[in-house]
């Protein structure tokens, strides 16, 4: 009555080891982790069928973690796509003090009648566009 049994789930995760894992369990070398990085996201976009940075990014999601996982996807895979940075942060900035400073920016916007959360995602939308036109050349 099952239509698959624990050996089916099984034999499914093994093959997808040996899949994205060449360096391991063939004799395809990888110089760097960068290198065997490249080659996963390579393999896992064949399987899934992803033609482009942003295939498989749920756009319903909230927009902070949209916009997060836009700039992740870009980074991982090494894009060039310049995004706007308009306030530089120092790189020793902490987790709890980057928040403040994101309170700051979210307090601004509500004084000034503006939807922080509409904002991010209409930012979010256009960086989309913008990957996809970058994609399209």
């Amino acid at each position: 009555s099952n239509p698959f049994t624990i050996e089916d789930v099984a034999n499914g995760v093994v093959e997808k080891l040996i899949r994205r894992h060449p360096h391991v369990f063939s004799d395809v070398k990888s110089t760097s982790s960068a290198e065997v990085l490249e080659n996963w996201e390579a393999q896992k976009a064949v399987e899934k069928g992803r033609t482009s940075v942003i295939d498989g990014v749920p756009l319903a999601q909230p927009s902070l973690p949209l916009a997060t996982k836009i700039l992740y996807r870009i980074k991982k895979l090494g894009s060039q796509l310049p995004v706007n940075k308009p306030i530089s942060i120092p790189d020793d900035i902490t987790q709890d003090q980057f928040g403040e400073l994101l309170i700051g920016l979210i307090a601004q916007a509500v004084e000034k009648d503006i939807d922080p959360d509409a904002a991010l995602r209409s930012a979010a939308k256009s960086l989309i566009e913008r990957i996809k036109a970058h994609e399209a050349r």
